[in-house]
């Protein structure tokens, strides 16, 4: 058998879904535009969906929350049921011996228990169709992008600190219009939503890395333009990848190009929102995908990406003040 060395089987398409909008006009079709992908934090429980502020244009702020049908794939439920199952199983294992350690009837359960029990088989036969949202996070929030630490050659010292001016402002990103975070609608999953509905959505988010680590991996590869990746839905429901190149286009914005992209379709709808991610190659550790930005504009000849700590630092934010 040919071993199967395509970089596919590493990209993480379950992380991403076509914007599908409510229609009033058909409810059983909605529109789609453009793609988001959902993605979390460890170990914080919050749940993620990500897209660009293109994508829902038109749609008033106040009603962002809910224009989303983003559906909930069968076979991902019954994969997430059977883990949750497994996991309540070991659960109930650990009590009945914590039980029987204190003398307890291992099967002795008391009404709370088994109350309890009841209420979450009727959560799940109840649970929503679709992912339900509980807030969309502010778009004009502009966050201070980390800078890398200084670096120095052997033998150099670092510059003098600069002098401090008398009620001089914050040194912050420019606040310019539709300048970096502003492209982008981080919606916050709704916690209220079952344990398998949790247990799938968490089986299908990508991780976010740390802002300087992706700031120095940008860095690195912007100097030798090295190859990246994106996936999308280019037609309905079909996923697709493809493949550029990454150069330095604002980076006190966040912003990046793609350049010479193996895009051939004619159809770019589908690129607004999409996840872009570099592939860990070194041959040290496993391959693995790294979430570099957000796609929010592709032509025939390159393309432009923010940068995913935009994204990391508004939900840094929230889940701070929450």
């Amino acid at each position: 058998m040919t071993e199967n060395t395509s970089t596919n089987q590493y990209l993480p398409f379950e992380c991403i879904s076509p914007n599908l909008l409510k229609n009033a006009d058909s409810p059983d079709a909605p529109s789609q535009k453009g793609t988001g992908f959902f993605c979390r934090i460890p170990p914080y429980q919050h749940l993620f969906y990500v897209t660009t502020k293109v994508c829902l244009e038109g749609i008033a702020e106040d009603d962002l929350s809910t224009a989303l049908q983003i559906p909930y794939p069968e076979a991902l439920l019954d994969k997430a049921a059977k883990r949750v199952a497994e996991l309540k199983a070991a659960e109930e294992k650990r009590a009945a011996a914590l039980r029987a350690a204190k003398g307890e009837d291992a099967e002795d359960k008391t009404a709370k228990d088994k109350e309890a029990e009841a209420e979450n088989k009727e959560d799940e036969v109840k649970g929503d169709k679709y992912v339900k949202f509980s807030a969309c996070l502010p778009a004009k929030f502009i966050p201070r992008i980390p800078k890398p630490k200084e670096e120095l050659k052997p033998g150099e010292k670092p510059a003098p600190p600069k002098k401090k001016v008398k009620n001089a402002p914050p040194e912050t990103i420019p606040d310019l219009e539709n300048a970096g975070p502003e492209r982008l609608l981080v919606f916050v999953v709704d916690d209220k939503i079952t344990d398998v509905q949790k247990k799938a959505l968490e089986m299908r988010s990508v991780t976010l890395w740390y802002q300087l680590g992706i700031e120095k991996i940008h860095k690195r590869l912007c100097e030798v333009n090295d190859e990246i990746q994106v996936i999308t839905f280019s037609e309905g429901s079909e996923t697709s990848d493809f493949k550029g190149s990454i150069s330095a286009l604002d980076i006190e914005k966040g912003e990046y190009n793609f350049d010479n992209p193996n895009w051939t379709e004619k159809d770019y709808q589908g690129l607004q929102g999409a996840p872009i991610f570099n592939l860990n190659t070194n041959g040290v550790t496993p391959i693995h995908a790294v979430i570099l930005g957000i796609m929010f504009n592709l032509s025939d000849t390159k393309g432009e990406f923010i940068s995913i700590n935009a994204v990391t630092d508004l939900i840094a934010d929230y889940i701070y003040k929450s």
